[in-house]
Order: structure tokens, then sequence, then C-alpha cells
């Protein structure tokens, strides 16, 4: 990987779950948890007192770096009745 201050991120971030395995900035979705670190989203699970590392991604772009997509017009219509 050739991002390592990211990865650097990502093993800190992972090893204070030891300590706080539900952080406050964890979005929870089932059993699982995700986790934003920088540029990536570390999915995990805990049972018990083990937490599985799912998997490591790359987080999509901000809505302020995206691209604007164009939004369908709306017009207001005059309904009979």
């Amino acid at each position: 990987m050739g991002d390592q201050s990211g990865m650097r991120a990502i093993n800190q971030a992972v090893a204070t779950l030891a300590d706080d395995p539900e952080p406050p900035d964890a979005f929870v979705r089932g059993s699982y948890r995700r986790l934003r670190v920088g540029a990536y989203r570390v999915l995990y699970e805990v049972e018990d007192d083990v937490i599985t590392i799912v998997r490591v991604d790359r987080a999509s772009l901000s809505r302020e770096t995206q691209p604007a997509r164009s939004r369908p017009l709306q017009v207001p219509v005059m309904l009979p009745g």
C-alpha cells in the first residue's frame, strides 16, 4: 500500500478499539460497526471480547469534493379538482 500515513492511522485506530470497541464516532449497523479513519473505513464486528476486522476500504469522496450531479427538474402541476 502506498499510503503509509493512512496505514499508520488505521493501525492506531484498530489498536484503540481494544480499549473502547464502541467509540462514539463508530456507525452501527446490525452486528457490524464502521469507523472512519481519514480516507478509509474500517468495518469490524465485536463478539464478547473478540474484535474482528472484516474489511478496510477507501471511503468515498465527501460531498464537497464530489462532482455536482444534475438534479431532475421539478415543475409544479395544478391538478383539476
